[in-house]
Formats: structure tokens, C-alpha cells, sequence
């Protein structure tokens, strides 16, 4: 089995699979800062490859993790100047988070053309690609609980009010509604804004791939040609890593 893992800021998501390029068996999440992989104690692991964003003491915790459990060494991604037809808009690729790296690869594998990539967690980032695999830049801003607590936590009278858990775009008529509702209008607006502006630059309309804990959330408020795809992260750790 191969045990594929994406470890970002909040939570470390995994995969099983029977071999490369083979079919997945097993999926799951847990948190990041403590993370639960008894599930996949008793599997025989014979490769572990981890994306990750974590600071290096915690990574470095990770990977002890990782080895004590599957008695394999992980094979880490990164990113890159340039990749299998993708080119890195950064001055210096190391910079952008790999995790953003390998959803565009693997978002630009499949569409093979210009492309946006959404992948909302605890923030929620934006990366454009051309029809020519040019990276061209992007967008991070709070989620949808970030953005949220950020208003609880700096204001006196909403201090103590409770986030709504599934917001909506319209008008809120509590302030738990105004603030919840609020935060997803404007990251929807982003989203809505940013692809108008890639279109309008190029005459194209780019396809618009969406990942992350917090897509279901946009998705239902997004045009139905939107694509979803769950492993985003971790198809484009395969690319890097097959």
C-alpha cells in the first residue's frame, strides 16, 4: 500500500492506495497538531509520500509519526521552478506553499488549459494558469471560520455570539447571520471576480477546479460547470512522486 498525506495549518488528510496509480481503498482526516493515523496502523505501507505546509519542528514531529507507524521514511514534495508543463510565477518557487504547487499541477493535468484553482480550508487561496501552464499569480485570504472569528474576536458586543454553520449569500438578519453570510459573499465574490478577470485577459473562459474541507460550502453558491475534486492535493503529490 501506498499512504499519501497532505498536512496543512488545521488538518493532515490521507489516502491509501493499493499501488501506483492504482485505485484508492481508504480515505481520511484528522487533526494536524495531533494527528490520529491508528486507522492505518495495522496496513502493510511500503511508500508514504506528505505535502506539507507545517513548520519544520512540526513536520519533523510528523515524519517521526510517520515512521514509527509504517516503518517508512516519507518521500516530501515540493515546489518547483517549473513542472511537468507548469511554470512557478514566483521569484522564488520555494516560497509558494507546495500544497497550491501540486493542486495546480494536477488541476492543469486535467483540464489542459487555463485554469483556476480554488482550495478553501482555513484560508482559502486562488492560483491562475494559462493555457500555456503559466502560473500567474494568486490570491490568500481567510476561510470562512477565520474571517468569521476575526470579527468575533476583535469586536466587544459579537464577542459571544455563535458562527452560523452553514451560511448563505443573502442578507443577514442577525449579526450571526450578517457575519457568516458576509464572509462567504466576499469569498464567492473573489472567486466570481478573479475568473471574470482571467477571461477578460486572455478571451478565454478558464476552467475552475475546486478543493478543500471548506468547497462544499462555495459549491452549492458556484455555476454547476465548477469541477470538484477532493484529492486535488494529493493527486498532484502522485504527479510529483509517482
Amino acid at each position: 500500500m501506498i499512504l499519501d498525506l497532505d498536512a496543512g495549518n488545521t488538518r493532515l488528510k490521507w489516502r491509501l492506495l493499493e499501488r501506483e496509480g492504482g485505485q484508492a481503498v481508504a480515505w481520511g482526516a484528522t487533526s494536524s497538531g495531533r494527528p490520529d493515523l491508528s486507522s492505518v496502523a495495522e496496513v502493510p505501507v511500503s511508500r508514504v509520500r506528505l505535502s506539507s505546509v507545517l513548520s519544520e519542528e512540526r513536520e519533523a514531529a510528523l515524519q517521526d509519526t510517520i515512521r514509527a507507524l509504517t516503518g517508512c521514511s516519507p518521500q516530501c514534495a515540493e515546489s518547483r521552478a517549473s513542472e511537468l508543463g507548469l511554470t512557478n510565477a514566483y521569484e522564488d518557487p520555494r516560497r509558494l506553499g507546495v500544497d497550491r504547487w501540486l493542486a495546480m499541477l494536477a488541476a492543469l493535468q486535467e483540464v489542459r488549459g487555463s485554469v483556476c484553482v480554488v482550495d478553501i480550508g482555513t484560508t482559502m487561496t486562488f492560483d491562475a494558469v494559462d493555457a500555456a501552464g503559466r502560473h500567474l499569480g494568486g490570491y490568500i485570504v481567510p476561510g470562512l471560520e477565520m474571517m468569521a472569528a476575526a470579527v468575533y474576536g476583535d469586536t466587544g458586543r459579537v464577542r459571544k455570539l455563535q458562527q452560523v454553520t452553514e451560511p448563505d449569500p443573502g442578507f443577514g438578519r442577525s449579526t450571526e447571520a450578517a457575519v457568516g453570510n458576509g464572509a462567504l459573499a466576499m469569498l464567492l465574490a473573489l472567486v466570481e471576480r478573479s475568473v471574470a478577470q482571467m477571461a477578460s485577459q486572455s478571451g478565454i473562459n478558464p476552467a475552475v477546479v475546486v478543493t478543500g474541507g471548506g468547497a462544499p460550502a462555495l459549491l452549492s453558491h458556484l455555476p454547476p460547470e465548477i469541477q470538484y475534486r477532493r484529492d486535488l492535493v494529493l493527486d498532484g503529490l502522485a504527479l510529483q512522486i509517482p
